[in-house]
């Protein structure tokens, strides 16, 4: 009797988790992101030195192309916490010589853009 109570039960649950962390991973990055707030005019310019403070996965700035990034927020998001290897740096060679990256992924970068080197 128990177990047709339990089973259900644990159906609706499995189902609800695998659902939250699908829905957790298609979250639009301009909800996570600074840039989609700000306008060209207002990015700031930063040096490497500051970049290199923000180096840990709680705090984690990086450089792509000249470009400052503050990925702190999507590093939950990401497919794997390689991305951490970056944090406080320039990671341009980092980025491009992963193969998986695809526009779509440029485009999540564009939205945690923060200012320019």
């Amino acid at each position: 009797m128990k177990f047709k109570i339990i089973l259900p039960v644990a159906v609706v649950i499995v189902i609800s988790v695998i659902t939250g962390i699908y829905l957790i991973q298609k979250k639009s990055p301009a909800v996570l992101g600074q840039s989609s707030l700000l306008s060209q005019s207002q990015f700031s310019v930063y040096s490497l030195n500051q970049v290199s403070q923000h180096n840990t996965a709680s705090d984690c700035w990086m450089v792509i192309d000249s470009q400052v990034y503050n990925v702190t927020t999507y590093i939950p998001l990401h497919p794997n916490r390689g991305i951490i290897r970056g944090c406080g740096q320039d990671a341009t060679q980092m980025f491009n010589s992963v193969g998986q990256h695809s526009g779509r992924a440029t485009d999540i970068l564009n939205e945690f853009k923060i200012g320019t080197l």
